[in-house]
């Protein structure tokens, strides 16, 4: 079969995003225990005695910088949208909004540490906005910083409890992290609200096999496959457990299904998620996200990524390849 081109991420830098100002701007009156999530608040946020905590947001003096962003360096098509929102975000400053849409911007194009800067003034100028939050969490998880991604979903998480999205990168966290027993109670929640989710039964898989128990991770993966055929990432962890267990040929057959299926996951409804990639103007990612649809069969969707990758950037050679492979596999000629 002939497989389809991804575009590939450009490479993104590395560093540090300062989170203690962003704790610090959480109201009081979000700071309720979270026995349900078997976690505790961060011990460094401040407390109801703290005065200054509450005027702490209005100091524009604990404000991040907006950063410089050098909209040369965007990629081509993204450059007058980067360059409008940077614009909107000097001219008003202390707009949370302006502010937080840069920051997604910024997310978006592979500008992490920038992004981070924007999304923490953002959730300074407003603190009881989940938003803000949850992005700056997703953002720190996707630089695998479990530590920080914690703090910031555990505190997102107070505002939203019940966003499902956010309640599974809590547990993806905890896992990077390496705090096990924590994530497995993370889970089980989420198992008991709904007990139809996959990434819950493959978040505990991953927790069994962490704690050495790859029998009882092997039952995990396999009831989150049984949910999900064609989970790609359960598929693998089931066949390393079954490695580790020396049964090589279940094993390798459940490598085959994770190659089938590399890149395909269950559908979590995350209405932010689909707002931040609908300001995606990225050839390369329209690419990507091109052939990932494919790959769950949804040619129609694939085809209409993959014409505004073109639309984008005409350039595009693996574009227009995908789209000929495309075409082909559906008997459109065009």
């Amino acid at each position: 079969m002939v497989r389809m081109i991804r575009g590939g991420a450009r490479q993104i830098g590395e560093g540090h995003l300062f989170l203690m100002q962003a704790l610090a701007g959480l109201p009081f009156f979000l700071c309720a225990p979270l026995q349900a999530f078997g976690l505790s608040v961060p011990r460094h946020l401040p407390s109801a005695s703290n005065k200054s905590s509450s005027a702490f947001s209005e100091q524009s003096s604990a404000l991040p910088e907006i950063p410089q962003v050098a909209v040369a360096g965007f990629p081509p098509e993204t450059q007058k949208q980067v360059e409008k929102a940077y614009a909107q975000v000097r001219r008003f400053p202390r707009d949370a909004e302006a502010v937080g849409k840069m920051g997604m911007l910024l997310d978006l194009y592979h500008h992490p540490v920038e992004a981070g800067a924007c999304y923490r003034r953002a959730h300074l100028l407003q603190p009881a906005k989940f938003k803000w939050m949850y992005y700056w969490g997703a953002l720190y998880l996707n630089q695998k910083n479990g530590e920080e991604a914690v703090s910031v979903l555990t505190l997102a998480l107070r505002l939203r409890p019940d966003y499902l999205a956010a309640r599974l990168k809590l547990g993806e966290a905890l896992v990077e992290a390496g705090k096990i027993d924590q994530a497995s109670k993370v889970y089980e929640v989420i198992l008991r609200d709904d007990p139809r989710t996959a990434e819950a039964y493959y978040g505990l898989g991953r927790v069994d096999a962490a704690r050495g128990d790859q029998a009882a991770a092997v039952g995990k993966f396999r009831k989150a496959c049984e949910l999900f055929p064609t989970y790609g990432a359960a598929h693998y962890g089931m066949s390393m457990a079954y490695r580790r267990l020396g049964k090589i040929s279940e094993a390798e057959e459940q490598a085959k299904l994770h190659e089938r299926n590399q890149y395909i996951v269950p559908p979590v409804a995350d209405p932010y998620r689909d707002e931040l990639r609908a300001l995606d103007m990225s050839a390369a990612s329209h690419l990507d996200r091109g052939v990932e649809l494919e790959q769950v069969g949804r040619m129609e969707d694939a085809i209409a990524e993959t014409e505004r990758a073109l639309q984008l950037d005409p350039s595009l050679v693996k574009a227009h390849v995908n789209l000929l492979i495309l075409y082909a596999r559906t008997g459109n000629v065009k």
